[in-house]
């Protein structure tokens, strides 16, 4: 059942996209010069498509501002955070030291290479690009957080810590690093500091799916199927076409309707596996290639078959 892997990818990809949201907004104005103007209105245009999820149309639009002026850093910075919301991370990477070839002590874009050096699992690299940037500004929380996210692929796990607390001293809304260092405490077993960390992410981002969906997986593992309900049912309307809350949900009702069949409680058992199997369609009516959505459906069915 259980399913890090996707949810830490969904995690970095919301991650991805809040950045880049950020980094549209304003800042980086490229300098007076013979259309300035129009590469400007270029980059705009771009970066209102980019907050719609329209990133085809803001590739064409940022590309069109450096046709006009080829060292625009912000727009180069920009266009490598849309490549990496593409999952072109090669691309993204020759952008960014693009822009480097014009000023090496933009440091947004190096952050832009951490993250793309990350999720290529250039860790080291990640690492070293993490470095400069914050011996430039230490002040970012940025950096912190993709340094943090590199160490803890690396096994370091002490200083995946301290990059995510320096992080989160830098930004104490930062619920993705919140997010992680629960993740890293949970994953160690420190489930205290896990609870800590993953409401703190809540309630900097009550719309964090992933900080529920980790925290009830965590409750699942020490036995508290109340808690990870609770947790599920919080997160679902926030999500409600999202297959993944309703596969774990699922999983929540087996899990009471095996501790049911060990009490003896033949209807409770029952219950619990049609409810189970609810939660299991309704995940694969929104991703039918959930696979332990599927796996959990056809368990949910024999249970009632077999009680019958």
């Amino acid at each position: 059942m259980t399913r890090m892997g996707r949810f830490t990818k969904t995690t970095i990809l919301a991650v991805t996209l809040l950045t880049l949201v950020a980094a549209c907004s304003g800042g980086g104005a490229p300098p007076p010069r013979k259309g300035q103007g129009l590469a400007k209105q270029y980059w705009k245009e771009g970066g209102d498509l980019a907050r719609r999820g329209n990133f085809d149309a803001a590739i064409s639009r940022y590309k069109q501002a450096l046709e006009v002026q080829p060292d625009f850093l912000a727009c180069l910075n920009d266009l490598g955070l849309v490549y990496i919301q593409k999952g072109w991370y090669d691309r993204a990477i020759g952008v960014f030291e693009q822009a480097l070839a014009y000023d090496d002590d933009y440091v947004e874009v190096r952050s832009g290479l951490c993250e793309a050096y990350w999720h290529l699992g250039n860790f080291d690299q990640c690492v070293a690009e993490a470095d400069i940037a914050i011996e430039h500004a230490p002040e970012l929380a940025r950096p912190h957080y993709w340094r943090g996210m590199a160490n803890r692929r690396l096994g370091r796990n002490e200083a995946a810590e301290g990059d995510l607390l320096r992080a989160i001293d830098r930004n104490s809304r930062y619920d993705v690093a919140h997010l992680a260092l629960g993740e890293l405490y949970f994953q160690n077993g420190l489930y205290d500091k896990a609870d800590m960390r993953f409401k703190a992410a809540i309630d900097s981002n009550p719309r964090r799916i992933q900080a529920y969906m980790v925290w009830a997986q965590m409750k699942i593992k020490q036995g508290d199927l109340d808690a990870a309900y609770q947790l599920l049912k919080r997160a679902i309307p926030k999500a409600p076409r999202m297959a993944a809350p309703h596969t774990m949900m699922g999983y929540v009702f087996l899990a009471r309707s095996n501790r049911a069949g060990e009490a003896g409680d033949r209807n409770g058992y029952r219950s619990a596996a049609e409810e189970a199997m609810g939660q299991f369609k309704t995940a694969l009516r929104f991703d039918r290639t959930d696979q332990d959505a599927q796996n959990g459906l056809d368990e949910a069915r024999r249970r009632l078959q077999g009680s019958d």
